[in-house]
């Protein structure tokens, strides 16, 4: 077992973690200290409509030399008032260039962002919150713009040249080099364009601060209370020494052997755990980094989770992990992302799992990437990755899910497959009931129903009499009735059968103009979790239809007058059924589902009031059918 004891690490990663954290409040605090009310005078709006001549021509310097795109004059910013100031104002280099040597002359590792920050803030302390951030901007400007005049220039002008080997401007303009660092520069010049919008926001805000009554206008009240937080973030922006990160994902943008990705992805140079602990392992499946090499030409599985995974979770890729053994091309690993470590907690899910695990990751770098690039939020996620460390599914674990063993090998393009086939809703099910494979394969009509236990009591023996009657005689009609609840041995197959279908949701909605109809199917399908009654049609494996309770239990009652067009004209049991349904349904009631926030966008998350746990967020969506619809996240 590797040791839980670990070696101190260094106030940078430290600090770069702790300010991930932090509140606003906490960071109000703390940067107040470096703020005196003095505020330095000298004209903000001049300094910032220069650092726009230097940067905005930079951009389209770094577009022409990377992109090739023709190069347009920018046009000059300037600034109202600005005649006879460009006499009179006197920049701040000294200042400027002991900023720029905060942001530039610091070995990578050894700073934070969040320190380098703090020092920026204590020497700007007698300036305007405004200020703070267009002067930071104007030091990185310095080199910024300095290092792409430089590249513009290099071949037409010896001085310019000389002065450009020293920047090391023609390692640069190597063709080579261009294609290799090529998305990483535009990602950097990119950053710095959204920074720049950003001050530039401030810089207009804290104007109209002066000009206007915030009693009068409490938006602006509450975003000069905010602005303070803004001004950290817009600096630590600009200040980070970002290397590792740009590293880690210039090297996970290429091909390469997956022993090599694993390595730079897990056991990176800013992992705060101790060599010794990466050695040895008395623990047959704790992958570290001795015994790397066993996943060379394989596919991998990567499983990220905190230690709250579900111990449902963990049974679903049992199966899965037993099937791909077999075929010798495939490993599962799973890696805890963990903030506080539990090993009690640990060792239990350790127990319970057969799979390659990583004991303590703790990779700076690492974990960022992962949570930006492959967007973990906490719930678990899959991510498959070839045998060149590419990655061929972002997050393949909804869709084992839904469809186990046979969404193998768990890429995109089966995923895509599977989601087109006629059969999808009956692929879903097939593991929910044993029966169901059999009665599949016989092509029956099979209604899955739920709903309240009085509803379920009188639809079942409305089915029940519709059923014997359709097998009896000539008509040969065989249905199925499978009600959806708890199986009286504790069993949830009601929260089971609910979570398949959500399964669904997250392909399914962001291919709406592809698969409208699918996706229709599976809203309507959640729409009626908390209703009254629910039935759900198949014929085979293919999805029939899915209705109210109440008005499939009303057509039930009436068979009697509607069940001669199946023996007197031939009709099809499935079509008059739905003609019937579609007869008596009447005007719809409000349709509402909810969605967990993996199938969406928001980043925001709360706590337990009662036990600090982190809360589920889920999306809910909600139409009564006037003129438009609404929406509420909860």
């Amino acid at each position: 077992m590797a040791s839980n004891n670990k070696q101190p690490v260094s106030a940078a990663i430290n600090c770069e973690r702790s300010v991930l954290k932090m509140s606003d409040d906490e960071i109000k605090k703390r940067i107040s200290v470096a703020h005196s009310r003095t505020d330095q005078k000298f004209d903000v709006g001049y300094l910032f409509a220069v650092v726009q001549n230097i940067l905005h021509p930079a951009f389209t310097t770094v577009e022409s030399i990377v992109l090739g795109t023709k190069v347009t004059k920018q046009p000059y910013v300037g600034n109202p008032g600005e005649s006879g100031l460009e006499d009179s104002f006197t920049p701040p280099l000294c200042l400027l260039k002991q900023l720029s040597s905060e942001m530039a002359c610091k070995n990578p590792g050894e700073d934070t962002a969040y320190v380098t920050t703090m020092s920026i803030l204590n020497k700007l302390k007698d300036y305007s919150w405004d200020a703070k951030a267009v002067l930071t901007l104007a030091a990185f400007a310095l080199d910024y713009g300095e290092f792409w005049h430089f590249a513009q220039f290099y071949s037409s002008d010896q001085l310019t040249k000389s002065m450009g080997i020293l920047k090391r401007v023609p390692i640069v303009l190597i063709p080579q080099s261009i294609e290799k660092y090529r998305k990483p520069i535009i990602a950097l010049n990119n950053l710095i364009k959204d920074t720049l919008d950003v001050i530039e926001c401030i810089f207009k805000l804290e104007q109209r601060f002066t000009k206007l009554d915030l009693n009068d206008e409490p938006t602006l009240s509450t975003a000069k209370d905010c602005i303070s937080v803004d001004v950290f973030w817009a600096i630590i922006t600009v200040g980070t020494e970002r290397e590792a990160y740009l590293n880690l994902k210039r090297f996970l943008q290429s091909p390469h052997d997956i022993v090599e990705v694993f390595k730079k992805l897990i056991f990176a140079e800013d992992s705060t755990y101790s060599k010794d602990e990466q050695k040895d392992t008395t623990v047959t499946n704790e992958l570290v980094i001795s015994r790397i090499e066993e996943l060379k030409t394989k596919n991998v599985l990567l499983l990220f989770s905190d230690l709250d995974i579900s111990e449902e979770d963990v049974s679903i890729l049992k199966p899965i992990h037993k099937e791909i053994t077999k075929t010798g091309q495939y490993k599962i690993v799973w890696i805890p992302i963990v903030e506080q470590w539990m090993q009690s907690k640990y060792e239990m899910l350790q127990s319970k799992m057969e799979w390659y695990i990583v004991p303590h990751f703790s990779s700076v770098s690492g974990i960022k990437y992962i949570k930006e690039e492959w967007k973990f939020k906490n719930t678990p996620i899959i991510v498959v990755l070839n045998e060149e460390g590419t990655v061929k599914h972002q997050d393949a674990f909804h869709m084992i899910k839904t469809w186990g063993i046979e969404a193998f090998p768990f890429d995109d393009k089966r995923e895509k497959e599977l989601c087109k086939r006629e059969d999808w809703f009956g692929l879903s099910m097939i593991n929910f009931s044993p029966n169901i494979s059999t009665w599949i394969n016989e092509g029956k009509y099979i209604f899955f129903y739920g709903g309240e236990d009085e509803w379920i009591a009188q639809f079942h023996q409305e089915a029940t009499r519709v059923k014997k009657d359709l097998a009896m005689g000539g008509r040969r009609i065989f249905i199925e009735l499978l009600g959806v609840g708890k199986d009286g041995k504790g069993k949830d197959d009601l929260g089971i059968f609910w979570k398949k279908i959500q399964n669904l949701y997250p392909y399914n909605s962001q291919k709406v103009t592809e698969l409208e109809t699918r996706t229709k199917e599976i809203q309507k399908l959640l729409s009626y979790r908390n209703d009254k009654g629910w039935v759900v049609l198949c014929k085979g494996a293919r999805l029939v239809f899915s209705g109210y309770g109440t008005t499939v239990l009303t057509i039930f009652r009436k068979f009697d007058e509607w069940k001669l067009l199946i023996i007197q004209q031939g009709s099809v049991f499935e079509e008059c059924l739905l003609t019937q349904y579609n007869n008596d349904k009447g005007k719809p009631p409000c349709r509402e589902f909810q969605v967990p926030t993996s199938a969406g966008h928001l980043t925001h998350s709360e706590k337990c009031a009662d036990c600090s746990e982190i809360m589920e967020i889920y999306i809910r969506f909600r139409c009564c059918h006037k003129h438009h619809c609404t929406k509420a996240a909860h």
